[in-house]
């Protein structure tokens, strides 16, 4: 998330941070307000992105990124930005506990209150709004006779890319995912104004320029209500060709059922989001991998087409149950959510009563209810003491049985987040990924192109892209495109 403040606002928003006072907990423990004045601390955090400033106050002041520290955070009073201070947990076991203990999101987070089942901060609605979709989820019920469809999607990508000699596999995913969410889950057909077996990225570029992760305009009310206006637009197209056709996905049935006209808009604005920008970033940067990776791509491509094989073999489509026989693929599934997790901390909460955490000391903090805190789930995934090499792609690495599992999770790994409030999209996500991407390694040989070959020309497994990448534009979310060289295979039998 970049800063597109002018002077006059930025020294406004200081201005009032040095007002504030400092709570006594952020005093107890380790961060840049031991070190720097709040004018500085303003300056810093405002002056660039701020995920590149936390990575640098991150490596500074925690200890192999698993202790606490405190730091400003980015709050608003409506469409008034100010800086607050925030407790950011990196203890594995405090994480995990305030996670199941502190459930309510910040309701500053952004400048428009926020009445989704994404970020409510009201823990009785949200629970209710859960419990109302959450059978749009379940993996046998509602997402194993989805199949059929999203195979027909991917079928769809592979015929399309027989055309194609290089793909932006960035544009590619988010496309691909975006359309798998409507034609699926909210049953939604030719979403874009294209048919399905024909459409390209073009067609859903403006769709998926307003419905990401980048949060274009905070700081813009104007342009910002534009975004809003043109999402209630596409999501009303939505809700009509639902009705007019009477075809309705799970998901569909369950939004159109909320009588609040502004909560049943905002769940879908938020489900649009959440259901697709991360799994786009996961299946773009997993491609990215296996292209510089050409052994690894190799044994996922040989594994997809033994397991297809028999598959087809038998007679049969694809069902639900044989997702897990694609081992190795999970195994780069799982590698990639943790070397390129696509939420280095989740959407801000806030204390629901008195609670401690500890400092380097070992003394325990109190931290009052109604205190800003996140979680530094980008430090689990990347501690030396957690992982051996954690800035390289290996997916032949020890893990957990946990973290295997079609949902991982463990102290170390939360690319789902963590129980209490974590990801209702999660079985759908890795059911897109273990069935779009045995397909298209089965048919595609993968290598870089450029201009992202030259950016990438490092010593293969050096994990220097990553850490380029990550501290110069923050995140995972980059400002430019990733291509990809397609190649048809010749495949052999491996039965």
């Amino acid at each position: 998330m970049r800063n597109n403040l002018n002077e006059k606002t930025k020294a406004s928003v200081i201005k009032h941070f040095v007002a504030k006072k400092i709570p006594a907990w952020v005093k107890q423990l380790p961060g840049p307000f031991q070190e720097y004045s709040k004018e500085e601390i303003g300056e810093l955090y405002l002056a660039k992105d701020v995920r590149s400033t936390l990575l640098s106050w991150t490596e500074k002041y925690m200890v192999d990124n698993k202790s606490n520290i405190a730091i400003p955070s980015i709050r608003y009073n409506g469409f008034k930005m100010c800086l607050d201070y925030q407790v950011l947990i990196g203890i594995p076991e405090e994480t995990v506990r305030f996670a199941r203990k502190h459930p309510s999101k910040d309701e500053r987070v952004l400048p428009v209150p926020q009445k989704n089942v994404v970020l409510t901060p009201d823990i009785k609605a949200w629970r209710q709004q859960r419990k109302s979709i959450i059978d749009a989820f379940l993996p046998f019920h509602s997402l194993a006779p989805l199949i059929p469809k999203i195979q027909n999607t991917v079928t769809a990508l592979v015929h399309r890319w027989q055309k194609l000699k290089v793909v932006d596999i960035k544009a590619e995913m988010h496309h691909y995912a975006l359309l798998m969410f409507i034609e699926t889950l909210l049953g939604v057909s030719d979403p874009f104004g294209v048919p399905s077996g024909q459409t390209t990225p073009k067609d859903s570029a403006i769709v998926r320029d307003h419905f990401n992760l980048e949060f274009k305009d905070l700081n813009q009310p104007k342009l910002l209500q534009k975004r809003i206006a043109f999402g209630v637009q596409f999501i009303t197209s939505l809700f009509q060709k639902a009705k007019e056709t009477n075809i309705q996905g799970h998901l569909m049935k369950r939004v159109l059922e909320i009588k609040d006209f502004e909560i049943r808009y905002a769940e879908m604005f938020a489900l649009l989001v959440a259901g697709h920008d991360t799994t786009a970033y996961t299946m773009q940067f997993l491609f990215f991998e296996l292209a510089r990776h050409p052994t690894i791509q190799q044994k996922v491509r040989d594994e997809s087409i033994r397991v297809l094989d028999r598959i087809n073999a038998s007679g049969r489509s694809i069902k639900y149950t044989d997702l897990p026989k694609f081992e190795y693929l999970t195994k780069c599934i799982t590698e990639t959510l943790r070397l390129w997790n696509v939420a280095m901390y989740v959407f801000g909460r806030v204390t629901t009563s008195d609670d401690y955490v500890s400092n380097p000391k070992g003394e325990k903090v109190l931290i009052p209810s109604g205190t800003p805190f996140n979680f530094w789930f980008y430090g689990h995934h990347h501690s030396k003491s957690l992982w051996e090499d954690p800035f390289v792609f290996n997916p032949d690495r020890e893990f957990k049985k946990q973290e295997l599992n079609k949902t991982p999770c463990t102290q170390r790994l939360h690319p789902f987040s963590l129980p209490g409030r974590d990801c209702l999209g999660k079985n759908f996500a890795m059911m897109e990924m273990r069935l779009l991407i045995p397909q298209t390694i089965r048919n595609f040989h993968l290598d870089l192109a450029e201009p992202t070959l030259k950016e990438a020309s490092v010593k293969v497994g050096s994990g220097e892209v990553y850490a380029k990448w990550c501290r110069e534009s923050g995140g995972t979310v980059q400002p430019h495109s990733i291509w990809i060289n397609i190649t048809p295979v010749r495949i052999k039998s491996h039965i």
